[in-house]
C-alpha cells in the first residue's frame, strides 16, 4: 500500500512539472511570436529581438502571477464590460510602449509610435461606438 502511495505521488509530481515546463514554454513562445512580429515590422536586430522578447516573457509571466488583474479581466469578460476591457488594452498599449521604447532606434520608434497610435485608435473608436 506504501508503495502505491509513493508511486501515485511520483505522478501527481510529474504531472504537476509537465503542466508547469508546458506554461513556461507556451510563454517563451508566445514572446518569441511577438518579438518576431516586431522584427519584422521594425527590422530589429537579433539583439533588440531577444531583448523585446524577454520584456514579453516578463510580462507574460507577470500577468499570470497577478491574479486580481486576472479576476477583474475574467469579470468583464463575463459581464460583457466591453468600456472596462477597451480601457484595459489601452493602458496595455501604454505600458507596452514605456517598455519596448527604450530597446529602439530613433526610426524604429517613429514605426513603433505610429502602430501603436493605429491601435489605440482602433480600440478608441470601437469603445466609442457602445452604447
Amino acid at each position: 500500500m506504501k508503495e502505491m502511495k509513493k508511486i501515485l505521488m511520483f505522478f501527481v509530481v510529474l504531472l504537476i512539472a509537465v503542466v508547469s515546463h508546458a506554461q513556461n514554454q507556451q510563454i517563451k513562445d508566445g514572446s518569441m511570436k511577438t518579438a518576431k512580429a516586431l522584427q519584422k515590422a521594425l527590422k530589429l536586430n537579433d539583439a533588440q529581438t531577444a531583448r523585446v522578447a524577454a520584456i514579453y516573457e516578463q510580462k507574460y509571466e507577470a500577468k499570470l502571477k497577478d491574479k486580481q488583474t486576472q479576476a477583474k479581466v475574467k469579470n468583464w469578460a463575463d459581464t460583457h464590460n466591453m468600456k472596462a476591457i477597451y480601457d484595459y488594452m489601452l493602458k496595455e498599449i501604454d505600458a507596452n510602449e514605456a517598455m519596448i521604447n527604450p530597446v529602439l532606434t530613433v526610426e524604429q520608434k517613429k514605426t513603433y509610435m505610429t502602430m501603436q497610435d493605429k491601435a489605440r485608435q482602433a480600440i478608441q473608436q470601437k469603445r466609442a461606438s457602445l452604447k
